[in-house]
């Protein structure tokens, strides 16, 4: 029976950590993407602002398609002139001594030649963590022209100013999760989700406070249920209007408040 009882106990208080604050914001498109996802797919505006195919956002001579990425005008493309073709000389990227005393030695990257050369970390654990999704979904809510800025790198920066008092550690997600490298990294729009697994993320983190940063398609109803059984704070959704141009308002309130 005290067998029992000990088992029972294990597993009602050691399912998992599961951090102390956990907040998710839910990225919306800008109001203008979200318009012309509601017009006929045959509808053309003559304003300069929009693109012949209203999914398509006017860029040089053609237009970005949040799917399809970069599509020439016919018209330019036809009339472009003919690229030389002659193949340039491939510039291999090499790595210094600098370089490499700041590899670090991650689990999985055991490979590396390089493994066992970084430099030693601070090994106390971050009081706020934050994790960026950097999938190939967020290129419709956090759009740049520039591939090295973006809402979210504003964000994270805002945020790890504001919130000065504090360690924040910074990790960047699609179907796996890693520590950012550099800043333009959190601008990535790359791979797929897996809600099962950033789950399982959030239940294994043992952080003070988890901040989260998604698209809005990522609400699923399991998600929201799990989240709410949690007690998360969501923000974005159906509980507020979060665009990426709100980002770094965001970001300052919440870096006051874990001060």
């Amino acid at each position: 029976m005290k067998n029992i009882l000990l088992a029972l106990f294990m597993t009602s208080n050691f399912t998992y950590a599961f951090p102390k604050k956990l907040e998710v914001l839910f990225v919306a498109p800008p109001k203008v993407s979200l318009l012309l996802e509601m017009l006929p797919g045959e509808f053309t505006m003559t304003s300069p602002m929009f693109a012949l195919n209203v999914e398509c956002q006017p860029m040089g001579d053609g237009c970005f398609h949040p799917q399809l990425g970069y599509i020439p005008n016919e018209d330019n493309k036809n009339n472009s002139p003919i690229k030389d073709e002659t193949p340039q000389e491939l510039k291999v990227k090499t790595i210094n001594s600098m370089d490499v005393d700041m590899v670090n030695c991650e689990k999985g990257n055991y490979f590396d030649i390089f493994c066992g050369k970084a430099t030693k970390e601070d090994t106390k654990p971050s009081d706020v963590e934050i994790w960026v999704d950097t999938s190939s979904s967020m290129r419709r809510v956090d759009f740049s022209t520039d591939l090295n800025f973006c809402a979210r790198r504003t964000f994270v920066e805002n945020f790890i100013k504001s919130c000065s008092s504090k360690k924040v550690g910074i990790s960047i997600f699609d179907t796996s999760k890693k520590q950012m490298g550099t800043f333009d990294s959190l601008c990535i729009n790359h791979g797929l989700n897996d809600e099962g697994r950033m789950k399982q993320w959030i239940q294994d983190s043992k952080v003070e406070h988890l901040i989260i940063i998604t698209d809005v398609d990522e609400l699923s109803p399991s998600l929201r249920s799990f989240l709410e059984e949690n007690d998360a704070v969501m923000r974005g959704g159906d509980y507020a209007d979060v665009t990426s141009d709100k980002l770094k308002q965001v970001a300052l309130d919440l870096g006051k408040a874990c001060k």
